[in-house]
């Protein structure tokens, strides 16, 4: 038979899932556009970036709680007995659109132990919708209110935590991001199943030995403490 009568059919309703140790290739992807902008950012002086109006009605500061990396980590797999998944499911969960799957909704260790009436974004969902949210208010020059983007924040500069390139800083002008926060870039994970279940690993690179030392890490450092 030819080969194209050899070939195998493909088997309907299986998982699309990255199957490899390598990142995933991000040639192009939305998330290259919010590290492109990150670059951007950190090379324009505080007193030079955009500011926008002042905010006609400021949004109160929600109590945001810090979430460590080892939190977050149990947070990239697909849900378990008695875990719900994402709210965006197959159609539009950040993890779908880098091949793999479904993954768990994110909760804060605050939260109730009992279901939310609603489903909630997974991790990569709520760190896509953070710096879709920060870039475009840094560009915005018509807001009429402070709204503040986020429930949780990241430590930066502590032992086993973030480095701040990975992260995004709160900006001269309001935009709503008040606390550091990992910057999502889809190459900064790779795929990796662990006892079985499908999810993925962080390659965020941990803190530098000087990171600490710089003038905006010692408070920052000590969120983790």
């Amino acid at each position: 038979m030819s080969g194209a009568g050899s070939k195998r059919k493909r088997q309907v309703g299986a998982d699309p899932v990255v199957n490899s140790a390598d990142p995933v290739d991000e040639t192009w992807s939305p998330t290259v556009d919010f590290a492109f902008l990150h670059n951007l950012v950190r090379q324009i002086s505080p007193e030079s970036q955009p500011c926008m109006p002042a905010p006609t009605h400021d949004a109160a500061a929600p109590e945001l709680q810090i979430c460590t990396r080892q939190y977050e980590d149990t947070f990239l797999f697909e849900p378990g007995m008695h875990e719900r998944p994402c709210v965006n499911g197959r159609t539009h969960c950040e993890s779908v659109a880098m091949g793999g799957r479904v993954l768990k909704e994110f909760v804060l260790p605050s939260d109730s132990t009992e279901a939310a009436s609603s489903l909630r974004p997974c991790l990569m969902c709520v760190r896509t919708a953070i710096a879709r949210a920060h870039f475009q208010a840094l560009t915005d020059q018509h807001a009429t209110c402070h709204v503040i983007l986020q429930r949780h924040c990241n430590a930066i500069g502590a032992d086993g935590e973030y480095a701040a390139e990975s992260c995004l800083l709160p900006a001269a002008c309001a935009t709503g991001l008040v606390s550091p926060v990992v910057l999502h870039t889809r190459s900064s994970y790779v795929a990796t199943t662990v006892d079985g279940v499908v999810g993925w690993r962080q390659l965020y690179p941990l803190p530098r030995a000087g990171d600490a030392d710089s003038a905006a890490q010692p408070f920052l450092a000590r969120l983790a403490a």
